[in-house]
């Protein structure tokens, strides 16, 4: 992600999706999920400008538009 931002998201596994959202799992727990998705499992790509304003909606503001 370095690349792109200096911070990362936190982008949960499926598998991690009930533990985060569950009401009864304990702090500990929920610190262990926020860990750097591994590299391979991410895709980079530009995207249009229309995804920075807020009053765009749908995928064509995710979709590659562009070369990197």
């Amino acid at each position: 992600m370095r690349p792109v931002h200096d911070r990362m998201p936190v982008i949960l596994q499926p598998a991690d999706h009930a533990a985060w959202l569950g009401a009864q799992t304990k702090a500990e727990d929920l610190k262990a999920l926020l860990k750097p998705l591994p590299e391979d499992l991410m895709e980079r790509y530009r995207v249009s400008r229309s995804m920075s304003n807020t009053r765009n909606e749908g995928e064509e503001c995710m979709a590659p538009c562009c070369e990197d």
